[in-house]
C-alpha cells in the first residue's frame, strides 16, 4: 500500500484508539466514583445511627438518675 494511502489510515486508526482509551478511561472512572459515593453514603448512615444511639442512650442515663434521685429522697427526706 503506497505511503500516501496508509497515513490517513493510520491517523484514522490513531484516533480510535484514542477516543477508545478515553472511554475506557471514563468509565474505570465512573466505576471508581461508584463505591467512593457509596462509601460516602455508608459512613453518613452510621453517623446518623450512632448519634441516635447516643441520643438514646443519653435520655435512658437521664431516666435511671431521675428514678435513683426519686429513690434516694424517699430513704433519706430532707428535714
Amino acid at each position: 500500500m503506497p505511503a500516501s494511502i496508509q497515513a490517513p489510515v493510520i491517523l484514522m486508526s490513531r484516533d480510535q484508539q484514542v477516543t477508545t482509551g478515553r472511554t475506557e478511561a471514563e468509565d474505570d472512572c465512573d466505576i471508581s466514583a461508584k463505591p467512593e459515593f457509596e462509601s460516602l453514603s455508608l459512613h453518613e448512615k452510621v453517623d446518623y445511627l450512632r448519634q441516635k444511639q447516643e441520643e438514646e442512650l443519653l435520655a435512658l442515663q437521664n431516666e435511671r438518675l431521675d428514678l435513683l434521685s426519686s429513690h434516694l429522697a424517699k430513704e433519706h427526706p430532707v428535714p
